[in-house]
């Protein structure tokens, strides 16, 4: 009986021994796990690593999911000189960079005339203190819609005659401010000139000095739409208005007492596009039309004369200019003075009708308007957003009926707002 246990035990422990040793077979003299062969064979299934195999390799570290890519819209709204991209043309930033353009202007001017002495004919006795300069659109303005606060400083040389006949240069200080709305599709622009030159009041007895004065010219209010901008160009529109803010002008003479009565409105339509066919070279143009909508009623010793109006008037407008260096395009710059540009500028300004006045008491500089500005400049780009622009103006035409004055210089600061 013992016997047969102790030889079911050894049985039992041979079969054990032939059952491991079958499982394991022998390929290319290493040990392989019969199991793992087999799972080998089954379509999409991977055996796990034996444990008497390598060890395991640690997993790889997890890798931050890729962001996003950028929004092209949100790019193309970055405000001017503001947006950096060395490597490429970002959408919108060549727009955004551009300068304003510089302008030229001074305004409709008239002369005072008083009763000439011993049977001669009525003589100028200087210039009517009113003009509109400030509501043309190309006076430190580009079609794109920004946020800015702006002075500019207008020299004209020998541009004002005073009622005693002597020839003075007017001085122009504007301060201004433009807001956007509509999340940047459009904005108001604010101008607020001072003029420095003649008096309100004029005397034709008076000296030099007592002609001269500063008075507050024409108040321009500017809104404007865009239209249309995409990476290279973009079309704006809008309406200037120019408000009756000047003081009342007069002229006392020998004879006589003229006063004219700031009661004109202005309405002045516009369309603005702004090129840019590469990174460099930028052009703006515009054309508008200046409309006086009311006069000025004109007395004499009290007695009305009738209402003196100017000329409606077109103004075409063209500038082009080029960077020279720029830190936002890789083209080199410093901390403070980060670009340069050069400009150059052609500004038309045609009477669509007479001016007239009023006999004898008023006549214009010229009846007709014909004048034709060359203005070159160059704009300074101060960190990231300032900029300084000086500036000449010369006229091309030299007759007297198209030259409202000898030379202009100028000087305009801008910072903008992102």
């Amino acid at each position: 009986m013992k016997n047969r246990f102790w030889w079911a035990l050894i049985s039992s422990l041979f079969a054990l021994c032939v059952s491991a040793e079958a499982d394991t077979l022998l390929v290319d003299g290493e040990g392989v796990n019969q199991n793992d062969v087999l799972l080998a064979q089954q379509p999409a299934v991977r055996p796990l690593p034996s444990q008497s195999g390598s060890p395991l390799q640690p997993m790889p570290p997890l890798t931050t999911p890729p962001s996003a890519p950028p929004d092209l819209n949100a790019l193309a709204q970055v405000g001017p000189l503001n947006n950096v991209n060395s490597s490429a043309r970002t959408p919108g930033y060549s727009l955004a960079s551009t300068t304003n353009m510089i302008g030229d202007t001074l305004g409709v001017g008239f002369f005072f005339k008083v009763e000439g002495m011993g049977g001669k004919p009525p003589q100028v006795a200087g210039n009517v203190p009113q003009g509109d300069g400030t509501i043309k659109i190309s006076e430190d303005c580009s079609p794109l819609p920004v946020d800015r606060v702006f002075f500019d400083y207008n020299h004209f040389e020998n541009a004002l005659v005073t009622a005693n006949g002597t020839d003075i240069s007017l001085n122009r200080y504007t301060v201004g401010v433009e807001k956007t709305f509509l999340n940047g599709l459009g904005s108001v622009e604010i101008k607020l000139p001072f003029d420095s030159g003649v008096s309100a009041i004029q005397s034709t007895t008076a000296t030099t000095p007592d002609n001269q004065g500063t008075l507050f010219g024409t108040m321009a209010i500017t809104p404007k739409i865009l239209l249309f901008q995409n990476d290279q160009w973009a079309m704006s529109a809008g309406l200037g208005v120019g408000l009756p803010t000047s003081p009342n002008a007069g002229l006392n003479a020998l004879t006589e007492q003229i006063r004219v009565f700031d009661d004109a409105v202005h309405v002045a339509p516009f369309v603005g596009l702004l090129l840019t066919p590469n990174e460099r070279w930028f052009s703006i143009t515009y054309l508008q039309f200046d409309f006086d909508t009311t006069g000025d009623r004109v007395t004499v010793d009290g007695t009305p004369e009738g209402t003196l109006r100017d000329p409606t008037l077109m103004y075409v407008d063209c500038s082009v200019g080029y960077w020279l260096f720029n830190n936002r395009l890789g083209t080199g710059g410093g901390e403070y003075l980060t670009g340069m540009a050069p400009i150059l500028e052609l500004h038309y300004t045609k009477a669509l009708d007479d001016a007239m006045g009023i006999q004898p008491f008023i006549e214009p500089e010229s009846n007709t308007i014909n004048a034709l500005n060359l203005t070159a400049g160059f704009f300074f780009q101060l960190g990231s957003s300032s900029g300084l622009t000086v500036a000449g103006v010369a006229p091309l035409r030299t007759s007297r009926a198209d030259k409202q004055f000898d030379a202009e210089v100028l000087v305009q600061f801008n910072r903008w707002f992102y």
